[in-house]
C-alpha cells in the first residue's frame, strides 16, 4: 500500500474551497487527513499541494489519521514536523499509544486526537449478550465481532465495569475520561448520535482528574486486538 497518488492536488483543492464555501470561512484551522501511510516520509507527493493551500492561508494546519491500531507509524512523522496534530485509536483497551507515539509527541509538540475512546461501542457498557443478534446485518460491527470475539470482547467489558465501578457510576464515563486524561491528547473523537449523549460527552469533558490507582489497574486490561483489519 502507498500514499503516491491518494490525494491528488487538484482533488484536495476542489474538496478544501467547496468546504470553506460550506462553512463559509476564509481558512480551515486544522484539515485532517484520512489516512496516512508510511512512505509517505519519503515520497512527499501528498504535501505539495497541502503546503501550497497553507501558503495561500487556505488552510492553518495539517494533521493525519494514523491506519487502524498502528500507532508507531507515526512515530517519525512527528518527528519530522510535517503535521501539527495526529488521530489515532486510544482507549481502555488500545493503551499502546501512550507509551511510545505520545511521549514523542510531547517532545515536537504534535497534538493527539483520540480516536474509538468506545471501541465501537464496546466500552460503553451497553452490551449485552443479546447485542450482537440485534444489530442490523449491514452492520460492519457483525464482521468485526464474529466468531468468538464477541463473547470475548463482553468477557472483557464486565471485568471492566467491577474495576471502574468504584470510582464512576456507568462505564462510558470511565472509557472517555480515559481517552482524555493523558497530558498528549487534546480531544476525542466519539459517536454522538443524539442531543443527549452530545451533552453527556461534554460533561465528561470538564478536565477532572482521573483516579490515578484506576489508571494503574487499567493498564492490566490493556488488550491489543486487530477487529479493525
Amino acid at each position: 500500500m502507498s500514499i503516491k497518488g491518494r490525494y491528488p492536488q487538484k482533488h484536495v483543492r476542489a474538496q478544501v474551497e467547496a468546504s470553506l464555501q460550506r462553512l463559509q470561512l476564509e481558512c480551515i484551522d486544522l484539515l485532517q487527513l484520512h489516512l496516512w501511510i508510511e512512505d509517505g516520509l519519503d515520497d512527499l507527493e501528498w504535501l505539495e499541494g497541502l503546503v501550497k493551500l497553507v501558503d495561500e492561508g487556505k488552510v492553518r494546519q495539517l494533521g493525519v489519521s494514523l491506519p487502524d491500531i498502528r500507532p508507531d507509524t507515526g512515530v517519525l512523522l512527528a518527528k519530522t514536523g510535517l503535521v501539527t496534530s495526529q488521530q489515532v485509536i486510544y482507549n481502555i483497551f488500545e493503551q499502546e499509544p501512550a507509551v511510545n507515539l505520545f511521549r514523542v509527541g510531547e517532545q515536537t509538540s504534535t497534538a493527539f486526537i483520540a480516536r474509538v475512546p468506545f471501541d465501537s461501542g464496546a466500552l460503553t457498557g451497553t452490551w449485552t449478550s443479546k447485542t450482537f443478534n440485534e444489530w442490523d446485518a449491514t452492520d460492519k460491527r457483525h464482521q468485526m465481532y464474529q466468531g468468538d470475539r464477541f463473547k470475548n470482547t463482553l468477557d472483557r467489558v464486565e471485568s471492566l465495569k467491577a474495576v471502574c465501578s468504584n470510582y464512576y457510576p456507568e462505564l462510558a464515563e470511565a472509557a472517555l475520561r480515559f481517552s482524555l486524561q493523558d497530558p498528549a491528547v487534546s480531544t476525542v473523537a466519539c459517536g454522538m448520535r443524539n442531543r443527549a449523549e452530545v451533552d453527556l460527552n461534554t460533561a465528561y469533558s470538564d478536565g477532572q482528574q482521573f483516579p490515578k490507582q484506576l489508571l494503574t489497574d487499567l493498564k492490566a486490561h490493556a488488550w491489543k486486538h486487530q477487529f479493525y483489519f
